[in-house]
């Protein structure tokens, strides 16, 4: 079945995301078409299995999540502290915090851990769509929730629902809907 799907999912690809009558009217085309007329996946020819994906990343993401919860977990035990980028970066800033040096290499290594990636021959695919202004009108936005929110996703999302706080639930819960609702307006609404 898996095989019939992917060889139907290579002929809607050489139409190019086009569905219509001139293509077989199965139900296992019409859900090959919708996929990928509307997601744009791409069928992975460097595997033996031809999974369709579309940015599908298991191992780097289960990598990158094991050494975010490490991160974590150590920064607890070892300095009683959050993990949350932002006041971690806060107390970088002048006036520095009296614990500035260990802030500054948890955020040395959060720009070096990329780079070395890379160094290793790993790919980043990064794509910015959005016009500068948007970004840093964006990133105030994004400050002055943290200062209202009490902290920043990382620190409500990650540590804080690891340890069962209902202001961290509630936070996140927050946070996707506001991201949820801000999507919608865009592309729905706007048009972006």
């Amino acid at each position: 079945m898996i095989e019939a799907l992917l060889g139907k999912a290579e002929l809607v690809s050489a139409f190019r995301f086009r569905s219509g009558p001139e293509l077989d009217s199965s139900p296992e085309m019409s859900i090959c078409a919708m996929v990928s007329s509307r997601a744009k996946t791409r069928i992975d020819r460097s595997s033996k299995a031809g999974i369709a994906m579309t940015n599908f990343t298991p191992l780097q993401s289960l990598l990158g999540g094991a050494l975010i919860g490490l991160s974590a977990v150590l920064l607890m035990a070892l300095h009683g502290r959050i993990a949350g980028m932002t006041g971690i970066l806060t107390g970088v800033i002048p006036p520095l915090s009296p614990e500035w040096r260990w802030r500054a290499a948890f955020l040395a290594g959060a720009v070096a851990a990329p780079l070395l990636y890379q160094a290793a021959g790993g790919h980043i695919a990064l794509s910015v769509p959005m016009p500068t202004l948007a970004l840093v009108g964006g990133g105030f936005l994004v400050g002055i929730g943290v200062h209202f929110g009490g902290g920043c996703p990382s620190g409500h999302g990650i540590c804080g629902i690891a340890r069962l706080s209902p202001r961290s639930m509630v936070a996140v819960a927050t946070f996707m809907v506001a991201a949820f609702a801000t999507v919608f307006i865009i592309r729905h609404v706007i048009g972006g």
